[in-house]
């Protein structure tokens, strides 16, 4: 049976193109793609290849399973080859990176997909962050905005506990989970989160306003 496969093509002037990339269904959600693709680009830098790509057709599919996974490889940010394709890069002296990605460097590389509004990929890097420094209360707090961004609520709360159960004392996540709840109208849940939040930061602009708009609503 075929678990997975990955195939790049030599290119001149020492580059390559990643052409096929697959993994069995019932193999999927496991990590056996992000390990070969680092397989596969450490066996082609040993050929002395220095630049890597991908060119493909964006699809839903694509854009959930592919682009977080370079991403969180941290491949370039991808370009338009036409108007129905993508093209990632990895560049030339980078194709080392993934094999000494920082929690930090990651940290990094999220917010820099999240304020380019690429949410996914943005998830795909503060979750390998977290990953690799388990207690990464920044990432927990990132991840949590980014799940929030694309309307992944249940998923979004559970990034900010896990936070505060690292740290309870964090104003900006209990103000977080205010929000969310808000919107969800849990108001109860909602104030005492805000009120927390003012407790440990009363500085705290939008708690105070977001609390203000629920009692006086």
């Amino acid at each position: 049976e075929m678990v997975a496969f990955a195939i790049a093509e030599l290119l001149p002037e020492q580059t390559a193109e990643l052409i096929s990339l697959f993994v069995a269904p019932g193999y999927r959600q496991q990590g056996i793609a992000t390990k070969l693709l680092q397989y596969l680009e450490k066996a082609l830098v040993s050929e002395g290849c220095h630049q890597i790509s991908v060119i493909y057709q964006p699809t839903e599919l694509t854009e959930i399973a592919l682009e977080p996974l370079l991403a969180k490889l941290t491949w370039q940010t991808p370009t338009s080859e036409t108007d129905n394709s993508k093209r990632w890069l990895r560049p030339p002296k980078a194709t080392h990176k993934f094999l000494t990605a920082s929690p930090r460097s990651l940290f990094e590389q999220g917010k820099q997909w999240a304020q380019q509004g690429n949410l996914q990929a943005a998830v795909a890097s503060f979750s390998e962050a977290i990953r690799l420094q388990p207690d990464y209360i920044a990432a927990y707090n990132q991840l949590g905005n980014a799940l929030q961004g694309l309307g992944q609520m249940e998923q979004a709360i559970a990034a900010y506990q896990k936070l505060l159960l690292i740290n309870p004392n964090v104003a900006q996540a209990h103000c977080n989970l205010g929000a969310i709840w808000q919107i969800q109208g849990k108001t109860q849940q909602a104030i005492a989160a805000y009120q927390r939040a003012i407790q440990l930061k009363p500085d705290l602009a939008v708690a105070h306003q977001n609390l203000a708009n629920l009692t006086q609503g």
